[in-house]
Order: structure tokens, then C-alpha cells, then sequence
């Protein structure tokens, strides 16, 4: 995730406009043969919707960045009391996971790449690190509470 940061883009954010007169109502792709016209996303809207999940992001301590594509799910396993979470980017049999926790008394969950959980053949616990070894190569995420 990261702020909007072309060229028509300001700075500071806007105060926002009035809440309208449907403030309870959801969008619509509009009906033009019945004249009913699409639902209008404008700026706040957008911004609102940019800096709720931003702050979630920043609020678990986590940097904003334009190429990462799971820093809300990290920052709110991170917020509900996930202690760690592993990104295993590349498929590999063993995944080797050094995660600080000082504990040896923790829980593994493993999604594929699909969100699938997945269960490894063997785990090893150590008080700084967690091996999973799966029956074949396997990308995903490992969290470790």
C-alpha cells in the first residue's frame, strides 16, 4: 500500500466535503436506460479510504511501500497479536524462518500462495527460528504466534 503519488496528487489531504445526503448507501454501476446514473468515487471517498488503510498499515510498524501487496494483512495479523509473519516468495520444501520470538512454545499456520492452509510433514521448533518441510515446493505464508 502506499499514498497516491502522481503528478495531480496534493499535499496536505483536503478537508472533506459535507457528508451527503445518502451517507448509509452503497455504490452502483447505474442503469443509463432507466437514466439512473453510476455511483460518482470522488476525492473523499478515495482519501478516506487510502488513509483508513494506511493507518492500520503504520499503526503495526510497518513501512508503506508501493510494491509489497500484503502489508494490511501483515499489519492486522500483526495488531490481532500475530507475532510473526513469513513470506516464503519462492517455492521450496524447506522453509527456514527466523523470527525472533524467543519462545519455543508457539503455533504455525501455513497458507500457499492460494490462501490454502497447508500442513507440513514436519516442524522444528527452535526458541529464534521454525523449520517447515513440506512433501513438495511450496510458496506462501507462514504465521507463527
Amino acid at each position: 500500500m502506499y499514498r497516491i503519488d502522481n503528478a495531480t496528487a496534493v499535499t496536505p489531504i483536503p478537508t472533506p466535503g459535507a457528508v451527503g445526503p445518502n451517507p448509509n448507501y452503497f455504490f452502483s454501476k447505474g442503469n443509463p436506460g432507466l437514466g439512473i446514473p453510476a455511483t460518482i468515487v470522488d476525492d473523499d471517498w478515495a482519501n478516506a479510504v487510502q488513509e483508513e488503510i494506511c493507518n492500520v498499515i503504520t499503526a503495526a510498524g510497518i513501512t508503506l511501500s508501493k510494491t509489497t501487496r500484503t502489508q494490511l494483512r501483515d499489519a492486522i495479523y500483526s495488531l490481532a497479536g500475530q507475532k510473526y509473519v513469513h513470506t516464503q516468495g519462492s517455492a521450496n520444501v524447506t522453509w527456514s524462518i527466523t523470527h525472533n520470538l524467543n519462545n519455543i512454545n508457539h503455533q504455525v499456520v501455513a497458507r500457499n500462495a492460494s490462501n490454502v492452509k497447508i500442513e507440513p510433514d514436519s516442524t522444528t521448533f527452535g526458541a529464534n527460528t521454525t523449520t517447515l518441510v513440506f512433501n513438495e515446493a511450496v510458496d506462501g505464508v507462514a504465521v507463527i504466534n
